[in-house]
């Protein structure tokens, strides 16, 4: 039975429109936030990794060869291959051959060359898992969709109905559940902050699941073809093809006359973050942005295109993420209730048309197509000699995938998951005032 569930509400849910139980959904969104996890932590082992082969790059362009070691070049050679790995599960040994008898010798760093191109495989593997846990995610959560939809036409339907508000609470306690409304470390305390808060998210996800990923998705298939004909032009005018495509991409990041501030804690560079008003659950969407040389510096602006995305972050480094186990609101009145109804039911719009639209199919398809490219690059790239120029070239040509799968998918489900989550909890505020007038 479970597994026809999942079938029905999972996998395919705008084809039988199936409207879960109050216990099925709960389930649904306890595994999509588990998927969702799942997927940003792949995220992130793709970028530790890209860290570790960048820095073992470097290690291979001065070290790949000595002719008769010393002991200070032995000593050099483990201490940044140590320096490269350090914070991730890999070990020195595991990838450098015992150096204690090669001192004199000469000493060739092949065990450095197999492992990198072990690792490139292994950042591959995770762009594509990170893709599977996150689609999975949008599926789960377009299983909640029906459900939600129908309760907030019925409330609403029933509010305006009413003929008599003389007895609408002024004040509900409600539980723990409220912190998901707490926003940068704050708790809403007037009616009209819910209709502030639900209507800034509103905008945020519309711009982002419609205006900026059909951005993304001509950057996905535009570096699809600029991956696959790499090979037909010269290195550098091939990487500058796929810089065009995502460099189209960057200035996309932010919505058109937002408020944007400057984020200054200890997690960030001072300038080079820029903050969007804050959301519900103590999040914010942080552009991070870098200046990108010209065409003329081919290698030098791939990287600092890769270096300007958004991501979705705490609000602030010292934030409380909890609420008090219970809490006093302002009840909000009527006309507060059928206006944060409309409010939501455009974001289950937004939310379903994305996972229903063409868009978000036709950036999967090329997300596919553009795995496969990336392998037979990945494959190019390990069959050149480590100082090989052409080598420099694929590698940051291969950094594409990485980067398209963090700048896209990371905020576009951070932030579905935060309305969702928000819309279930106003629901809740606003059903409970009707029962209590």
């Amino acid at each position: 039975m479970a597994g026809q569930f999942t079938r029905n509400v999972f996998i395919k849910p705008f084809e039988r429109a199936t409207v879960a139980s109050m216990e099925e959904e709960l389930l649904i969104v306890q595994s999509a936030t588990t998927s969702l996890m799942d997927g940003c932590s792949e995220l992130d082992t793709a970028k530790r990794l890209t860290d570790i082969s960048l820095a073992i790059e470097d290690i291979l362009c001065v070290n790949q060869t000595v002719e008769k070691s010393t002991a200070l070049d032995l000593l050099l050679l483990e201490t940044t291959t140590r320096m490269a790995v350090a914070g991730s599960e890999v070990t020195v040994e595991s990838i450098l051959p015992s150096l204690e008898s090669a001192e004199g010798m000469r000493y060739t760093a092949e065990g450095l060359t197999a492992f990198l191109e072990k690792l490139w495989k292994q950042i591959v593997e995770a762009v594509k898992k990170a893709w599977a846990a996150i689609t999975d995610f949008f599926y789960k959560i377009f299983g909640t969709i029906p459900r939600m939809r129908s309760s907030l036409k019925e409330l609403k339907k029933k509010v305006q109905a009413r003929d008599n508000y003389d007895n609408w609470p002024t004040q509900l306690d409600m539980g723990t559940e409220v912190s998901v409304l707490m926003t940068d470390g704050k708790m809403p305390i007037r009616a009209r902050d819910y209709e502030d808060i639900a209507g800034r998210v509103a905008d945020q996800v519309e711009f982002y699941l419609r205006t900026y990923v059909r951005a993304a998705k001509d950057a996905y298939e535009s570096v699809k073809d600029g991956m696959g004909e790499f090979d037909n032009y010269p290195p550098a005018e091939a990487l500058n093809r796929l810089s065009n495509a995502c460099q189209t991409l960057i200035a996309t990041m932010a919505p058109p006359g937002a408020i944007l501030t400057p984020a200054r804690d200890r997690r960030f560079t001072d300038g080079e973050y820029l903050a969007l008003p804050p959301l519900p659950s103590n999040r914010s969407v942080f552009i991070k942005r870098t200046e990108i040389p010209d065409a003329g510096k081919p290698l030098e602006r791939a990287e600092a295109i890769k270096a300007n995305y958004p991501i979705v972050q705490m609000t602030s480094y010292f934030q409380k993420d909890s609420a008090p186990k219970s809490y006093q609101f302002e009840a909000p009145s009527a006309m507060d209730v059928v206006s944060l109804c409309d409010i939501m039911l455009g974001i289950c719009d937004i939310v379903e048309e994305f996972g229903r639209g063409n868009v978000f199919r036709e950036m999967k398809k090329a997300k596919e197509e553009l795995l496969a490219t990336t392998n037979d690059l990945v494959s190019k790239s390990n069959s050149l000699e480590i100082n090989d120029e052409k080598q420099l070239f694929y590698k940051a040509g291969i950094g594409f995938n990485f980067y398209l799968a963090s700048s896209v998918m990371q905020p576009c489900a951070q932030l579905t998951g935060i309305a969702m989550n928000m819309n279930r909890v106003l629901l809740h505020l606003c059903e409970k005032a009707y029962s209590a007038a």
